[in-house]
């Protein structure tokens, strides 16, 4: 069956709550349309305060498609928590809470290796209005396959 994306997005926002709240994290839903940020969660204090942009895969892949402008979107309290499912998209996920100073320089170093490398007849290939992070990008050394291991279920890290 296809799913909506609107659908698997608010799936994928509803888990990471979920993921969230059983951690003892203060976490709430922003208005639909709020920039760069899905979820706000803070301590129970209210002490530390980060934001999250929720990225919700609908197939299990290699990537996840973003905007090229989030190669320019570094806030230090700022995390994308990538979601893949396991199995069925709406049964359950692997999680990747990544900071968005290391998504952005991901979007941009593997959308340039891209752009360097001709397409199959030898002509240039064009920029486009989509980026891809990559679960795995073998053309670059330090994107290689393990590379996004450290941040596999890396929930504790968004309030360090």
């Amino acid at each position: 069956m296809r799913r909506s994306t609107k659908l698997v997005g608010a799936a994928g926002e509803h888990f990471a709550m979920y993921e969230l709240l059983r951690r003892n994290f203060v976490a709430a839903l922003v208005p639909e349309g709020t920039p760069n940020m899905d979820i706000l969660v803070s301590d129970e204090q209210g002490g530390r305060v980060a934001a999250i942009q929720v990225k919700t895969a609908s197939k299990r892949g290699p990537k996840w498609p973003m905007s090229p402008r989030l190669e320019t979107v570094i806030q230090n309290r700022l995390f994308y928590c990538l979601l893949m499912p396991t199995g069925n998209v709406m049964e359950s996920f692997q999680s990747w809470l990544v900071p968005s100073k290391v998504v952005a320089e991901h979007l941009r170093e593997t959308n340039d290796h891209w752009l360097s490398e001709p397409r199959k007849d030898g002509s240039r290939r064009k920029e486009t209005d989509r980026r891809n992070f990559h679960h795995q990008y073998s053309k670059i050394a330090k994107y290689q396959k393990g590379w996004l291991n450290k941040y596999l279920d890396n929930w504790d890290s968004i309030l360090a």
